[in-house]
């Protein structure tokens, strides 16, 4: 074969052994490329099914409050539900003396009262029952004194709270053990006066509320608050 048979062969081969390569290169991208369509399919499809449960989830608690809101603001007792969290506080002064942990007369008959409207709508339902995960009771100070004296006493302020629930609301004995749990946050969550609301205690706007602060809450977790939480963070950024 002449020199330049040699050659035009050679570039042949080489021209051909490209190709080929080209061609393989252009399969794996296009395999490549269909993996992450269907890998994009399946979390888009898992994402709308996480939307809905979330949706379903809030619309859940927006009834549950909405409920609690009534029951309360009917009782007429001063307890008042956070319209956000579902958040239920009793009013001052009402379960326990200043600097004790001992409920009072008056706070037993009202926390009595409060237990079979409040317990009848979350523990009584079989429905709402399911997409519960825990009922906390929370006690709360103003910050007279150190953070420790604080924080055991509201912790012995919600022990009693949910000692004295244990006790006398014998028909859900057995659901108040799965889901009631007591925490003392001492003065980590304060309430603080305002400009817009008025007082009969001395309360300077930005400061710590002494008489709110000093509070009792039982609020109501729900299954997957966290989900809603992701996906309405997640809502917002590609908003």
């Amino acid at each position: 074969m002449s020199v330049w048979g040699t050659r035009r062969a050679t570039r042949w081969a080489s021209e051909a052994s490209e190709q080929e390569y080209w061609l393989s290169y252009s399969d794996l991208m296009a395999g490549l490329l269909m993996v992450f369509a269907l890998l994009l399919l399946t979390a888009l499809a898992h994402y709308g099914q996480l939307v809905e449960e979330a949706g379903n989830v809030a619309a859940t608690r927006t009834k549950i409050i909405a409920v609690l809101d009534s029951l309360m603001t009917a009782d007429s007792s001063g307890i008042t539900v956070d319209p956000i969290t579902g958040a239920v506080k009793f009013p001052d002064g009402v379960l326990f003396a200043e600097g004790e942990s001992t409920l009072q007369p008056e706070g037993r008959e009202q926390l009595r009262k409060f237990a079979d409207a409040y317990f009848g709508v979350l523990l009584g339902n079989e429905a709402v029952r399911r997409e519960l995960k825990a009922i906390v009771i929370e006690g709360h100070t103003n910050d007279n004194a150190s953070y420790e004296y604080n924080l055991d006493l509201s912790q012995r302020r919600a022990f009693s709270v949910m000692t004295y629930l244990l006790q006398n609301v014998p028909q859900y004995e057995r659901e108040l053990k799965t889901y009631v749990t007591a925490n003392g946050r001492s003065f980590s969550s304060p309430i603080i006066c305002t400009s817009e609301e008025v007082y009969d205690y001395p309360c300077e706007p930005g400061t710590v509320d002494k008489v709110k602060s000093r509070r009792i809450e039982i609020l109501f977790r729900l299954k997957d608050e966290e989900l809603i939480e992701r996906i309405r963070q997640l809502l917002l950024v590609r908003s």
